[in-house]
């Protein structure tokens, strides 16, 4: 999520065509209203950035479309905080139509880069 602030921060005059998912894989823990609480962190205006989350089974459904993985891996050494969730880091660039353009994987995640990606998106396949 810092890396999508940061790249936000970058996208200048076109920052006001893009709109960030954060789709919770974890809806036991993450309730909509801690989404909110997260989410406002990153983006405190809440003009930029919205949290999901839903059932076990949209979250299956969501993350098969986007072929997304996302484990519960108990914690038998930190009882208190129970499990932690393996899940794919990967960030998708879908445009206005619903056509997936880019994918961004944690090794290449440079804001910097990122802003650059999507602003030529954003001119290339129109506003």
């Amino acid at each position: 999520m810092l890396r999508i602030k940061e790249t936000l921060e970058k996208l200048g005059k076109y920052k006001d065509k893009v709109h960030v998912l954060f789709i919770s894989v974890d809806p036991e823990r993450d309730t909509p209203e801690l989404l909110k609480k997260f989410i406002s962190f990153y983006d405190p205006d809440g003009k930029r950035i919205t949290g999901l989350t839903g059932s076990p089974e949209e979250i299956k459904k969501v993350a098969k479309m986007f072929r997304a993985y996302y484990e519960k891996v108990p914690l038998k050494d930190n009882p208190e905080v129970g499990y932690l969730i393996d899940h794919t880091a990967f960030i998708y660039l879908v445009d206005k139509n619903g056509i997936m353009r880019l994918i961004f994987r944690p090794a290449n995640d440079d804001p910097e880069k990122i802003a650059q990606d999507i602003i030529f998106v954003i001119k290339y396949f129109g506003e």
